[in-house]
């Protein structure tokens, strides 16, 4: 190093001074004495591409790669098969297009690989920072097509194989999940369940959801002192959904379902998604729903000493609830955190909901996750009341949940999920005699414990 500084001492314009003098300040990391000698050798020589490539190495230190490309991109009018020109624009298009990324302008992204792809066409790593930027954009079809190009290492083979198939299974437009729910009592063993089965279609702009739930339940018909929250039979729910997507930032959704019992027998709701760039995200949802309750009916029974009131079957009768929310949810790397609150109307009367999960995504598919939730308010929680399970309005309601999705491959994942709700119930009595009665109303606190269990084929 010494010596070519000697030297350009001497002959300040010596072309080989220049190289070795260079090449010597970035093998010993003397930045400053680099972009020093680069500056006096490309205004001695403006036209040498050995020294403009030199130039743009200065420009991605310090992470300038769009003056970097700018650069460059005019000479390889005139040399497009200089190898160490076509390598350096290469390299800083690919390193300009994954900070456009990490600023959230995936499209830009794409254009600047697509430049440089032109000279550089099998470029590795060009097509995994164009797919990346694919991925952003939530086009895993095309993000599945480019990155499967690139050849990982030994170390990050495992994991990229994981990401790729987690890319090929959300680029299906088909998705089958098969559901199963039951809920036990804390204090009694009386077991309460829904099976369910849905359809999903996607495509670029809209997905499409049908699905089924199916309900069964032991309940007491008369005689007796019931601990039956409803009278029992069988439930069914037919339940269809249409999303579709305005743009990549904003989307809604409408649903619609009919029941002939225990699910809310009418349910229609409509929702707005905003999707901003930073990974914040913000729904506006309003839902109908006309539910049932059940009280308890009596006859005077004088079979037995001086006869009194028994149980006589259910009185069901339907009332209009009425809910409107917020949704917020933000994504950090691998931690997804969002939250939502709702307000309800029922009987004239104000409720409230409020929730929040907490999901993380330890493997690189994008699916399999570790998933806490958490819900309190006024109102029960919005599952007990679409899943047809036992819930009252009116005091406190609170739920915690625990679980989680894995991908057993790019076709198939499973889940389980187990929460654990404590609620308000209320059911009538009539004690008295046959002329002279009270209609009396028992209320006290039950704790439900509910597992999901989650199938998930996708092709």
């Amino acid at each position: 190093f010494g010596e070519s500084v000697h030297l350009l001492e001497v002959n300040p314009s010596s072309y080989e001074g220049l190289q070795y003098a260079i090449g010597m300040s970035d093998r010993l990391d003397r930045h400053e004495d680099y972009d020093a000698y680069v500056s006096q050798a490309r205004s001695i020589y403006p036209e040498d591409i050995d020294f403009i490539v030199k130039q743009a190495a200065s420009y991605s230190r310090t992470e300038d790669y769009r003056r970097a490309v700018d650069l460059l991109r005019p000479q390889l009018d005139d040399y497009p098969d200089n190898d160490g020109l076509v390598g350096a624009f290469a390299e800083n298009s690919e390193l300009m297009a994954l900070q456009l990324i990490k600023e959230h302008e995936p499209d830009s992204a794409i254009a600047v690989a697509d430049t440089a792809l032109l000279f550089d066409e099998n470029n590795e790593s060009l097509l995994l920072a164009k797919g990346t930027a694919y991925e952003a954009m939530h086009r895993y079809d095309s993000a599945y097509f480019y990155q499967r190009k690139y050849k990982p290492g030994i170390e990050e083979a495992e994991g990229f194989k994981r990401h790729i198939d987690g890319l090929l299974s959300r680029s299906y437009r088909n998705e089958i999940s098969l559901e199963y729910l039951q809920g036990r009592y804390g204090e009694e063993d009386v077991i309460t369940s829904v099976a369910s089965v849905s359809y999903i279609r996607k495509n670029a702009y809209n997905l499409f959801t049908g699905r089924i739930n199916y309900a069964g339940r032991d309940g007491s018909t008369s005689g007796g002192d019931p601990e039956d929250q409803v009278s029992g039979g069988v439930g069914l729910q037919l339940q269809g959904g249409w999303e579709h997507r305005f743009s990549r930032k904003w989307a809604g959704t409408l649903t619609a379902a009919w029941a002939n019992k225990y699910f809310p027998k009418i349910t229609v709701g409509l929702q707005a998604a905003y999707e901003a760039d930073n990974g914040l995200s913000l729904d506006i949802h309003a839902m109908y729903r006309r539910i049932s309750t059940y009280s308890k009916t009596f006859r005077w029974d004088d079979s037995y000493g001086e006869g009194g009131w028994v149980f006589n079957g259910w009185d069901r009768s339907n009332h209009n609830l009425f809910s409107a929310g917020l949704g917020l949810s933000k994504v950090w790397n691998q931690v997804l955190v969002g939250g939502k609150a709702d307000a309800y109307l029922l009987s004239s009367r104000f409720y409230v909901n409020a929730s929040a999960r907490l999901k993380y995504y330890p493997l690189e598919d994008g699916r399999t996750n570790i998933t806490v939730m958490g819900a309190v308010g006024t109102a029960p929680e919005a599952d007990m009341i679409d899943y047809a399970m036992p819930s009252s309005f009116d005091r406190l309601n609170t739920m915690v949940g625990l679980g989680g999705t894995y991908m057993f491959n790019s076709h198939l994942s499973g889940g389980v999920m187990g929460t654990w709700h404590t609620f308000y119930t209320q059911l009538n009595n009539r004690t008295g005699t046959r002329t002279k009665y009270v209609e009396n109303i028992d209320t006290r606190y039950k704790n439900l414990y509910n597992v999901y269990l989650q199938l998930f084929i996708h092709f």
